[in-house]
């Protein structure tokens, strides 16, 4: 079969800062590791290699505090979305469920029309042996029963919400690289708002692989 590539997306949340009450984003807890990134393989429909470096913010996106992070993408072509990857910190026990959705673009953010939404309930996170702010990060597979298949050339945007940690998840943000900011919900995606509007930032996705099986 042939795989597309495809701009993806990713994304973020309610933030801390490189400096705050939660400390710095290090220590390497082994001074060989340098940066880790997803296995590159023939599946992969998009991808941004994780540089832990370059990671400037940590942006909640937990279903206990109503919040939902959501950036762009635009298909070139048909694709079907049916593995997805991304970098995670969480302050408490890992979500094994996430809400995913694509929503419609309405010309300023996500829109209010959504396309395609699950509860993943298959979710596999291993740790990186990386820590931000004195918290592990993980790398999250989320795997849903039915893939999302988006109209090619037709922008959308795409929302993660962990459903049930124990604590706070927050997606691992960068300055923005490319595409749009990503856009912030503190209601459950009813209202948005830009990362530039909440934190003074226009950080972009964290760093992620959407693959195409």
């Amino acid at each position: 079969m042939r795989y597309l590539p495809l701009i993806c997306m990713l994304v973020v949340g309610v933030a801390f800062g490189t400096e705050t009450d939660l400390g710095h984003r290090g220590p390497y807890p082994d001074p060989t590791i340098s940066h880790i990134s997803f296995p590159y393989t023939s599946e992969a429909a998009v991808s941004q290699p994780f540089i832990f470096e370059n990671i400037t913010n940590g942006l909640g996106c937990n279903a206990s505090n109503s919040w939902m992070i959501a950036d762009d993408a635009t298909p070139p072509w048909m694709v079907q979305f049916w593995s997805w990857y991304y970098w995670v910190l969480y302050t408490g026990s890992p979500a094994t469920t996430w809400k995913l959705q694509a929503r419609n673009n309405s010309g300023t953010g996500p829109g209010m029309t959504i396309l395609w939404t699950e509860n993943v309930t298959d979710v596999m996170n291993t740790s990186t042996g990386l820590y931000g702010w004195g918290y592990l990060i993980y790398t999250c597979w989320a795997t849903p029963q039915s893939p999302y298949g988006p109209t090619p050339a037709v922008k959308i945007w795409l929302c993660f919400q962990s459903m049930n940690c124990s604590g706070t998840s927050y997606l691992c943000a960068v300055n923005q690289t490319w595409a749009d900011q990503c856009y912030f919900s503190q209601n459950n995606g009813t209202s948005w708002s830009s990362s530039t509007a909440n934190w003074g930032v226009a950080y972009g996705s964290s760093p992620d692989q959407c693959a195409n099986s």
